[in-house]
């Protein structure tokens, strides 16, 4: 996984693997979607990885919607450009070829035949446009199920622009794939080169960003804390510990849906990690409750201590 840092009046950072999850919907999510779109389309904002700034010009982004309150026009550009291409390559076919040189002598063959019936108007036949043909050519395909469909927009996307890295971001997929077939998209998604950005309310195998109260919160955002986590603890830190606690943490915001994060011993697998998640939720400042059900006295007095405390 790896941090991507734009630019933007907002600072926005994303946590990102091959799949990255923006959990939620489009409507949560639509001023970031635009802000990456900002960035790739229009260079209007830097991206950084780490330190090193990326270059935008590389890439080729592209927005799939399954939604209808986010239009997207990029898979009638790919349509567009690889219909183009197909023209200018057919033009050059030696049927193409006889199919105009055709046309002209049956021109002459129409003027002809126009002389000998003599009627009093004459009847003439238009030059070869190029539009004749081209009126003609259309996209063509078995009605396949939706998440092929899907596949093969991605597919005609990348074909449009082979000299490019591609992201795409993938808007409610759950619109129109059921979880069996979601589930088979997000292994698809795997083994194929480039990033895929999801928006959903669906958890795909990926890097997890949550937006609660308009800050995006991932792992990344928890690990900067690592050491002030450390020091604050009770007991001595373990490495597995917390990155298992990360994972309730990141799991207690999602589910607080915006409202104040709930903390108890039934919302984790032990009393450590539920420490643990105390801490994250404390240091990163996001509105909390504790329920002290089942939570020793010495562990109570501990995290009342720490809240009345400050970092």
């Amino acid at each position: 996984m790896k941090e991507w840092r734009f630019n933007d009046p907002k600072a926005t950072t994303l946590l990102m693997s091959q799949i990255t999850l923006l959990k939620g919907t489009i409507f949560e999510w639509q001023e970031v979607i635009e802000r990456i779109r900002l960035t790739f389309e229009l260079k209007e904002y830097d991206l950084f990885e780490s330190e090193e700034k990326i270059h935008v010009d590389d890439y080729y982004l592209s927005i799939l919607s399954n939604s209808d309150d986010y239009y997207s026009s990029n898979l009638k550009d790919s349509k567009d450009s690889l219909m183009a291409l197909f023209k200018a390559y057919l033009e050059l076919s030696p049927f193409y070829k006889n199919l105009v040189e055709s046309w002209e002598e049956l021109q002459e063959e129409v003027e002809l035949l126009s002389q000998e019936l003599g009627y009093s108007a004459e009847v003439r036949l238009d030059d070869y446009k190029k539009n004749i043909i081209e009126d003609h050519l259309k996209w063509k395909s078995t009605k396949g199920n939706a998440l092929e469909e899907m596949l093969q927009q991605i597919k005609l996307t990348k074909k449009s622009k082979p000299d490019k890295r591609h992201i795409f971001i993938l808007i409610s997929p759950e619109k129109t794939l059921n979880d069996k077939e979601l589930l088979k998209l997000n292994d698809q998604l795997q083994q194929l080169p480039g990033y895929f950005i999801v928006v959903s309310d669906f958890s795909f195998s990926s890097s997890q960003n949550i937006l609660y109260n308009d800050q995006i919160i991932n792992q990344a955002s928890v690990m900067s804390y690592k050491h002030t986590i450390s020091t604050l603890l009770p007991f001595v830190f373990s490495e597995n510990k917390f990155e298992n606690s990360l994972k309730w943490y990141i799991n207690s915001v999602d589910k607080s849906n915006g409202n104040i994060i709930k903390l108890s011993l039934s919302s984790v697998d032990n009393l450590e990690e539920l420490i643990y998640v105390f801490i994250m939720t404390y240091v990163t400042q996001l509105p909390f409750t504790v329920d002290y059900t089942g939570i020793p006295e010495g562990y109570k007095k501990y995290i009342e201590s720490v809240i009345e405390s400050e970092v």
